[in-house]
């Protein structure tokens, strides 16, 4: 696990290479077909991109509030989620300011939100796209998870009552505790990082709760703090987690009889920052982490502001 970009020792919103760019709090990447690796700078109100040669520029925001527009005239509230579909359309989770945004030819628009796109949001924490272009949103504070069809500006409820509660069942009648996470496979499932348990929604909206069990008995997995992501373009056989409480990273597999995960470390160990491999390595609140499809992860390490990497 190494350093992509942005420096530890160090914040704020500097553009360069490697570590000589600087983020305030990174809490989401995504990655393109191009391999860029796009960036919600919560801290920063900014919307970050970095090339795979590791060049970071500013793709839009920069300080706070609900402005549209072009590059840094656009404006967002610590944004803590961010896609990107297989056309390069960027979608950001602007949590504070309860909508999900479309950034789009360098223009930055409201796709869901404030009255816009058929839906209020109560403190959306993430979103993913799968590799239809359906858009996928954790409306976390409302309790359900919401779907924009490929091309559309219009948002339903694709999971979830409203209600703050842990059923499953087929579409509102299932219920969600606290959705903060979402990522999809390559079918059109969606996984679902709920607190206290691991969520599951088919492509027709039927909820499970695969069960999660650690491959090391004494060592514990927080479900509560999970962030996941799945290859949206593999078949959901294989997850990826990272655990703020513990400041680690795990691996989770499926059991294909069952649909369960058995869930091994991959990296972390105390508080800290440290580049190496496996338990060697430490972190400092990793959140929403991203891979792709031919096993690159990357990681935003939060409070280290520092955007990590492991092939």
């Amino acid at each position: 696990m190494t350093a992509f970009a942005g420096n530890a020792e160090g914040q704020g919103l500097q553009n360069g290479t490697g570590v000589d760019a600087l983020f305030q709090l990174p809490s989401a990447v995504a990655v393109d077909l191009d391999g860029n690796v796009y960036v919600a700078d919560t801290g920063n109100n900014a919307i970050r991109k970095i090339t795979p040669a590791g060049v970071v520029s500013l793709v839009a925001g920069g300080s706070q509030g609900t402005a549209e527009g072009a590059g840094a005239a656009a404006q967002f509230s610590s944004p803590t989620g961010i896609t990107v579909d297989d056309n390069g359309v960027v979608y950001v989770a602007d949590t504070n300011n309860n909508r999900v945004r479309k950034i789009q030819n360098g223009q930055t628009s409201l796709l869901v939100g404030a009255g816009t796109g058929g839906q209020t949001l109560s403190a959306p924490y993430s979103v993913t796209a799968d590799r239809f272009g359906n858009v996928f949103i954790a409306d976390t504070n409302n309790f359900r998870i919401l779907k924009v069809p490929a091309g559309g500006s219009t948002a339903a409820v694709f999971a979830g009552s409203g209600n703050s509660g842990s059923a499953d069942g087929d579409g509102t009648s299932a219920q969600f505790t606290v959705p903060a996470s979402v990522t999809t496979d390559f079918a059109g499932s969606v996984y679902v990082a709920d607190i206290f348990s691991l969520r599951k929604i088919t492509a027709d909206g039927v909820v499970s709760t695969p069960q999660i069990t650690m491959a090391d008995e004494n060592e514990a997995l927080i479900v509560s703090q999970l962030r996941i992501t799945t290859d949206r373009h593999g078949d959901g056989s294989v997850l990826y987690a990272s655990d703020s409480e513990t400041d680690r990273i795990y691996i989770l597999r499926r059991d294909d009889d069952t649909g369960n995960y058995t869930a091994s470390r991959l990296a972390g160990s105390t508080t800290g920052y440290l580049e190496g491999a496996g338990t060697a390595a430490q972190f400092n609140d990793p959140l929403q982490l991203y891979v792709t499809s031919g096993g690159t992860l990357y990681v935003p390490d939060y409070n280290n502001n520092v955007i990590r990497r492991a092939n």
